[in-house]
């Protein structure tokens, strides 16, 4: 496969179907294309340097409409390692956890999708995806999941359902979905404890 696939901070990685015959990756997006590493310059070459008054305060990356979210930017894709061939399954994205089923049918990842609104601005919102591997299905499992990193999430044995927590104001709560999104809470009102959401 030619494709660049995009990685971010050693959890994400490359994911084996159950068969073996496919890999779940993430790809870069199309059209993002940092700058390349160029020739340095010998040490003898001259320039010109500029330096700018410090404005004694650092300027917040969020002025620039910058989020620490931008870098899991991307596209997830299948790779047949037969063939070569990928399939991008959703595009434009901002996963951060992908895990493909057991029974190798689908794809669940949990994408960032915006912040709560102040006073809870920092606390982060990810909707559930649930991908069919052959493309035949795209559709949001459980939307706007208030929580910090979004990787908190996994696949019953059986295939048929996925367990997610969320966490919000120092508090937190285990789900389950099923395909069809139908959903319910499994820890009646006790707080689940997230340390970094795995």
């Amino acid at each position: 496969c030619q494709e660049p696939v995009c990685v971010f901070m050693g959890f994400e990685g490359v994911l084996w179907t159950p068969d073996a015959r496919r890999l779940v990756v993430k790809l870069r997006a199309p059209g993002w294309n940092p700058p390349a590493d160029g020739p340095t310059d010998s040490p003898s070459s001259v320039r010109d340097v500029w330096t700018s008054p410090p404005e004694g305060r650092s300027r917040p990356k969020a002025d620039e409409g910058w989020h620490s979210y931008d870098a899991c930017r991307g596209d997830i894709a299948v790779v047949d390692i037969e063939s070569s061939k990928v399939l991008r399954l959703g595009t434009e994205m901002y996963p951060f956890g992908v895990e493909a089923s057991p029974d190798g049918r689908y794809v669940a990842a949990m994408c960032f999708g915006g912040f709560l609104p102040k006073p809870d601005g920092n606390t982060a919102l990810f909707d559930l995806h649930l991908f069919a591997l052959d493309g035949s299905v795209h559709r949001v499992l459980a939307p706007r999941v208030p929580g910090r990193h979004g990787t908190a999430f996994s696949w019953s044995p059986r295939g048929d359902e996925v367990a997610y927590t969320s966490y919000q104001a120092g508090s937190g709560a285990l789900f389950i979905v099923g395909l069809d999104g139908g959903e319910r809470m499994t820890t009646d009102g006790a707080d689940v404890c997230l340390g970094h959401d795995r």
